[in-house]
């Protein structure tokens, strides 16, 4: 089945475009050229999951003639990286071509509130969408409020732990309306979001990835019910990602001389070519740290990215710490290729991302310490920031590493702040 085409009116298309340009602060489109593009299609796949191609890209900003209609997966996306819940959502909120404006200003105070949300990230759409709260969704013009006291959302793991892991959302939506339309959606990503029926009861999902969670239940454009879904992973996890299943690695293969290690050879063993686009590999860890949070902690690792050829030769690098409803991520790559990393606090984006170029063909150390809110971190034993998180303090739930091509981990290590070791692996 082919995907569905949607017409998007020309003024909400060129607003979602403007904005988008104000959010990556490149200056105008006019002068962007082929690797801005590039460098688009990959923040757009960090914080959606979803790539958009670079032709499809430069369609939607004119540099292409093309005459068809986007797809209702590549609108979506657009909205989903501008913090919105889909492109229906984006579209209600734009659909006043002569109140631009007006509309610019309603939409302020969802973006002022995610901001002081954000710690420092990269692609930190993800952590705006999780941590949004049920009041900030907007609700479909073409359907009433609904009570969202008519309705029950639970549910149940068929695995204590360990991936792929079925999940069984139990739900009442019976006083819903025949021309309401019910959802389940995974988490905050949109593409995972499953239609079901208003008399059904139960609905099964199938996690492939470990992590937290916050599962929907959604009535048109309505988050009517919600709650956290733990998804344990029972250790490490090392994969190939895709857009669909990911390709597990066995521990055995995975865990060589010391190191957790995917190299290029695994990677292309397991039919996956390295070009023309450069796949992502990972290391997931989504256990229970008992009472530490994000507010005081210390995290100690030993990295490197083992490919840096063609598409890859920016050795992109993300190190995640995983929170109960968001995450703290920091992005390295190679020094020519630091204008791609996105970094924010509290305050904002920051400017300067030079700290986070490093030789990574090499062993790189980082300390990511956080005490009271306020963190610092230090790459091969020089700070390269200190920054005002800002964001409230929330429990750790894991730790993940994603390297573009292929990567390893030689130890990694959590601890309070007075030196305690909570967790630490040395392969």
């Amino acid at each position: 089945m082919s995907p569905m085409k949607v017409r998007a009116d020309d003024r909400v298309l060129q607003e979602c475009r403007t904005l988008i340009e104000e959010k990556l602060g490149w200056g105008s489109s006019e002068t962007w050229a082929n690797r801005d593009f590039e460098a688009l299609s990959a923040r757009i796949e960090s914080a959606t999951h979803v790539k958009l191609s670079v032709a499809t890209l430069k369609r939607l900003w004119g540099k292409v003639k093309y005459t068809s209609h986007p797809t209702l997966t590549t609108l979506d996306a657009l909205a989903l990286f501008m913090g919105y819940e889909n492109w229906r959502t984006f579209q209600v909120q734009n659909q006043q071509p002569d109140n631009i404006q007006q509309a610019a200003e309603k939409r302020q105070p969802l973006r002022k509130k995610s901001v002081l949300l954000i710690p420092a990230a990269l692609g930190m759409a993800i952590l705006i969408i999780l941590l949004l709260s049920n009041d900030n969704l907007p609700v479909g013009l073409s359907h009433a409020p609904i009570d969202p006291g008519a309705f029950s959302f639970n549910s149940t793991k068929v695995l204590t732990e360990g991936v792929p892991n079925s999940v069984i959302f139990n739900y009442d939506a019976s006083r819903a309306t025949d021309q309401d339309s019910i959802f389940i959606q995974q988490s905050w990503n949109t593409q995972l979001r499953r239609r079901v029926n208003r008399t059904g009861s139960h609905h099964t999902s199938i996690y492939y990835y470990p992590g937290y969670f916050r599962a929907k239940l959604i009535v048109n454009d309505q988050i009517v019910k919600e709650h956290d879904l733990f998804i344990l992973s029972n250790g490490w996890v090392p994969v190939i990602e895709r857009s669909s299943v990911p390709v597990y690695i066995e521990t055995r293969e995975a865990f060589v001389g010391g190191t957790m290690t995917i190299g290029p050879k695994t990677v292309t063993t397991n039919g996956i070519p390295l070009q023309p686009e450069t796949p992502w590999v990972a290391f997931h860890n989504a256990r229970n740290f008992g009472d530490m949070k994000s507010d005081n902690f210390i995290f100690e690792t030993e990295l490197r990215n083992e490919y840096g050829e063609g598409a890859g030769v920016c050795r992109l690098t993300e190190i995640h710490i995983r929170l109960e409803g968001g995450a703290l991520i920091v992005p390295l790559s190679i020094k020519g290729c630091v204008s791609n990393l996105q970094f924010t606090d509290k305050n904002g984006r920051i400017g300067d991302t030079s700290a986070l170029g490093c030789d990574l063909s090499t062993w790189v150390t980082l300390r990511y310490e956080v005490r009271a809110g306020k963190g610092s971190i230090f790459i091969n034993d020089r700070k390269a920031y200190d920054m005002d998180l800002g964001f409230p303090a929330l429990p750790i739930a894991g730790i993940l590493y994603r390297f573009q091509g292929a990567g390893s981990v030689n130890y990694v290590r959590l601890l309070e702040t007075d030196g305690t070791v909570v967790y630490e692996d040395n392969f």
